[in-house]
């Protein structure tokens, strides 16, 4: 029984657990100032220009030019790439595709919905007591 407790934990728990992770990427050199570049009339409507910006590569940095893009999904915005300062050296930030959630309503219903399956494998198996140990530290 207490085996349907701690599966019911573990899959709340992977639930609410966030899905993607992240590489940092340092140069020890900071990127060259941003060149500025002429967008143009859209090539249709619903068009986003996306500011060109300087990629890492290798040791260097590689100018990508500004382009027009379609946004993926209805109220996404463009977050630009960036780079911030430490002291392994200037750390990347890949620019992205995102959605305006203030309210976190996607984390607030994982984390319901993890409560319901806790609460409900607590309560079918009438036996909620956490293993214990007898090693003292």
């Amino acid at each position: 029984m207490r085996l349907n407790w701690m599966y019911g934990a573990l899959l709340a728990s992977a639930m609410v657990a966030p899905s993607s992770a992240q590489i940092s990427v340092y140069i020890g050199t900071p990127p060259p100032v941003i060149v500025y570049e002429e967008a143009g009339p859209p090539p249709s409507a619903g068009f986003v220009w996306i500011d060109g910006y300087w990629a890492p590569a290798g040791h260097r940095y590689k100018w990508v030019r500004g382009h027009w893009e379609r946004p993926p999904f209805e109220g996404a915005y463009w977050t630009h790439p960036h780079y911030d300062h430490y002291r392994e050296g200037w750390e990347w930030h890949e620019g992205h595709w995102d959605r305006e959630n203030h309210d976190n309503a996607i984390g607030a219903t994982m984390i319901m919905i993890a409560t319901v399956v806790i609460m409900a494998t607590m309560t079918t198996n009438h036996d909620c007591t956490l293993p214990t140990s007898n090693r003292s530290f």
